[in-house]
């Protein structure tokens, strides 16, 4: 399966479900700030928590994000083109599909916005960025390994593997 196909089914998981995924359904002011503060450092691809009153990101946990994961590759049948071992790509994939969604409510309101392979490469290419400074951490690159091996996991349970 090629990497532009990949692209192509996240960019449709994303478009038809990040509005009622990010609780998006706001009038036009309030939806442009929430769509900023996702887009605001990657923001949309984390999930925070606050643990003994300081708030902590995990970075690449956002629930949304795993299960869009499980749902394009494994649902779909990608999982046997993919390397197991490391889910960078996909990720990032997933990722740049999710910023180029809100780009299009940046105001507020959808407005098409033109995602050439260019500005979805430079997105995909600070996912990237990201995950090879996570792996420079021990305890983040453990968190990590874990969250690949869980979303496998849950991939091959959905699919009875």
């Amino acid at each position: 399966m090629s990497m532009s196909h990949t692209r192509r089914l996240f960019k449709t998981d994303t478009s038809h479900n990040i509005l009622n995924t990010l609780n998006l359904p706001l009038p036009p002011v309030e939806m442009a700030n929430v769509v900023k503060g996702h887009l605001s450092r990657l923001n949309f691809l984390h999930k925070a928590e606050i643990v003994d009153g300081i708030k902590v990101t995990h970075f690449l946990e956002a629930n949304y994000l795993i299960d869009m994961i499980i749902d394009v590759v494994w649902l779909q049948g990608l999982y046997v083109d993919i390397n197991r071992k490391r889910l960078d790509c996909v990720s990032s994939l997933a990722g740049a599909a999710v910023h180029n969604a809100l780009k299009a409510y940046h105001k507020g309101i959808y407005k098409n916005v033109n995602a050439s392979t260019e500005q979805f490469y430079d997105i995909y290419s600070s996912i990237i960025v990201l995950i090879n400074r996570i792996r420079l951490d021990d305890v983040s690159r453990e968190r990590y390994k874990s969250l690949c091996r869980s979303i496998i996991k849950h991939g091959e349970a959905d699919l009875g593997l």
